[in-house]
């Protein structure tokens, strides 16, 4: 349903006034959507750009962008659009910007995974494949396990336990569950009682939310503001959305792989013409690719595509590096401290 509008020829004078474009499409396909564009900038009128029901392709957002003086002629399929005047450069960008400007963010029908099974998806650890770097020194040995607090009732919320390594592979454990690390006395003893991180199921809206995907959407924060989140501060904790999954083989698992957002995905990237999380300048970004296995490259590959497919832009990713991690293990030269130390590992968080 989206118009078509495939470019043919696109030159630039050699002059360095650039007084002359012409860019060639053929108008056979475009929607009526494209072509009231395309006559509505001959006529300087403006058009709804912005309405969510004309959505098309990036040719005809093109089209919509030309200005009063631009000259359009149709020959047999084709529509030549001669723009001329100088700045026929800035016009160009002007189009590509508008034409990204114009992409629908969240893509249409993006939303989380339906029917999650929730208590599979907390079951076992999950590893960090690739992730929006928060800090490039703690981009090593990411792990991340849960805990269900009442798997019979998910509303009492879940412990997320949170480590990296930083600076490099075994390196120093960057562990959010320790509180009291650099407390003492009734202060550490308190800090030690409150779970770094919490998850909660998000509020459901019975009017404008989906039952169905219900499950895949959670509330992520810290443990502190637990509190302050149940009697309705709810700004202090992130979205943490499930967008996708692979399932598993190993039925008590349910699924191989994961892609984690922030939640819906608003704000266009201008260069990709994907859509990402965070705020408009690009910062505050959350996206992960998550494994059961430390090292999956094949999961990796089709998790990227399938954040293609939704329409998510992954020019931020950055690949963890896990080969070889211990988890917080003792060394091999330790060998005989290594089960115990094993058994008392901080999970490492990808959110």
């Amino acid at each position: 349903q989206r118009g078509q509008l495939h470019s043919r020829r696109c030159f630039l004078n050699s002059s360095a006034r650039a007084t002359s474009f012409r860019y060639m499409v053929t108008s056979k396909g475009c929607n009526s959507s494209g072509q009231q564009g395309a006559r509505a900038a001959t006529e300087g009128r403006a058009w709804p750009a912005r309405n969510p029901t004309l959505q098309v392709s990036v040719g005809c957002r093109l089209a919509r962008s030309l200005i009063r003086r631009s000259k359009i002629t149709k020959s047999s399929s084709e529509t030549t659009v001669n723009m001329r005047k100088h700045g026929a450069l800035s016009l160009l960008l002007a189009s590509c910007l508008v034409g990204v400007a114009l992409c629908a963010c969240p893509p249409a029908g993006f939303d989380s995974v339906a029917d999650l099974d929730l208590v599979k998806y907390m079951t076992g650890p999950w590893y960090s494949q690739q992730q929006v770097a928060s800090s490039n020194d703690n981009f090593f040995c990411i792990k991340a396990e849960y805990t269900i607090r009442d798997v019979e009732n998910l509303s009492k919320g879940m412990v997320v336990h949170n480590s990296a390594n930083k600076g490099k592979v075994n390196g120093e454990l960057v562990d959010l569950n320790s509180l009291n690390a650099n407390t003492s006395g009734a202060v550490g003893s308190l800090a030690a009682t409150i779970p770094s991180m919490v998850a909660f199921p998000a509020p459901f809206n019975e009017t404008t939310d989906i039952k169905a995907t219900a499950s895949s959407k959670l509330k992520v924060g810290p443990g502190i503001f637990e509190l302050p989140y149940k009697l309705g501060t709810k700004f202090l904790y992130n979205d943490y959305w499930i967008a996708a999954v692979g399932p598993s083989a190993d039925a008590s698992l349910g699924y191989d792989w994961a892609i984690v957002t922030s939640g819906a995905p608003k704000n266009p990237n201008i260069l990709s013409g994907k859509c990402r999380t965070g705020n408009a300048l690009g910062t505050n970004q959350g996206l992960w690719l998550l494994s059961r296995k430390p090292v999956d490259p094949e999961a990796t590959q089709a998790m990227l595509a399938k954040a293609a497919e939704l329409g998510l832009d992954t020019a931020a990713l950055k690949p963890v590096t896990q080969e070889g991690c211990l988890y917080g293990a003792a060394a091999p030269a330790s060998s005989s401290d290594a089960s115990s130390d094993a058994s008392s590992d901080v999970a490492v968080a990808a959110v």
